[in-house]
């Protein structure tokens, strides 16, 4: 439910006529003038009162901002609603309507960000919090790639950080147990567990006493019985998590097959960060976060 995209930022500078594909991404510290860093710094430090993107019918602002410039980090909620849509909301104990939601209105979450953007790089690192899969890259990218394209008349690009490069620590990794969520039956089965109860819609895969399932990596590789099988649970399911475990230590990723490649999501150690209301506490998942984020810079040594 609750989980981290790793992406790499970059800047691309169309008016470069390098031959060599990687020397057509700047410094992210040397932009011309500008600085990647201080730029985010600045768009955020525009956006603390809530924007209308009339497009998308969503409106944004930025909250709880935390920033160390010597370290070129910069971590907060990035707060997003939809509008635009009539709806009535219905208090779940008696079913009664509790607010009728008019079109004006925008219904607001907060979704965590941390992005790190170190000097003499091409690239930086942003986590990006989803929940149930949704999540605010695209807006984000939109809205600061305007800003940052009016500045620099250069490119912001966001590339999912490829599990290889993310999680090749993990790769290793004892996979215990496969959560499939959505997971819907054949329609001639599930009409037949209609019958008994309510349908839940998760199917686990654990592995036998004493065994495992396998090794992470097996499963987010090409051309394997175990890729496979994630790609057939995908088109039968919402979500797919793996539970892994390597010395001691479990993790969950959420994985899948996102166009030509693997990609791992990392879930959201319920142990380390406190959901409060059904949200994440800022404190703790940004203690926690920093902590993947130093994981991910070790890895690929940046």
């Amino acid at each position: 439910m609750y989980a981290l995209a790793p992406y790499f930022i970059r800047c691309f500078n169309p008016h470069s006529e390098s031959a060599t594909p990687e020397n057509r991404y700047d410094f992210i510290d040397r932009i011309g003038q500008y600085d990647m860093y201080d730029l985010l710094v600045r768009f955020i430090d525009e956006h603390k009162a809530f924007k209308k993107v009339e497009e998308k019918q969503q409106t944004y602002k930025f909250l709880n901002i935390k920033s160390d410039a010597e370290k070129r980090i910069i971590s907060g909620w990035m707060c997003v609603g939809d509008y635009g849509f009539k709806n009535d909301i219905i208090n779940t104990v008696d079913s009664q309507v509790a607010f009728e939601k008019e079109t004006i209105h925008a219904d607001v979450r907060n979704y965590y960000f941390n992005f790190y953007l170190p000097k003499e790089s091409r690239k930086g690192i942003a986590l990006m919090y989803t929940f149930k899969s949704d999540g605010v890259k695209s807006l984000f990218l939109s809205e600061f790639s305007s800003y940052f394209r009016s500045a620099t008349t250069k490119n912001v690009q966001m590339q999912i950080l490829s599990y290889e490069k993310a999680m090749v620590r993990w790769l290793e990794a004892d996979m215990k147990e496969i959560k499939v969520f959505g997971f819907r039956p054949p329609q001639n089965i599930e009409d037949q567990i209609a019958e008994l109860g309510d349908i839940e819609h998760e199917y686990v895969i654990k592995a036998k006493r004493n065994k495992t399932l396998g090794k992470l990596g097996a499963f987010m590789r090409r051309n394997t019985d175990e890729y496979n099988l994630i790609g057939l649970l995908e088109e039968q399911a919402s979500q797919v998590k793996a539970t892994v475990t390597m010395n001691g230590s479990k993790k969950t990723f959420v994985v899948g097959h996102n166009g030509k490649q693997a990609f791992c999501q990392i879930e959201i150690d319920l142990e380390e960060v406190d959901i409060v209301a059904g949200n994440p506490d800022f404190d703790s998942i940004d203690k926690w976060s920093r902590g993947i984020m130093s994981d991910i810079i070790r890895t690929i040594n940046l």
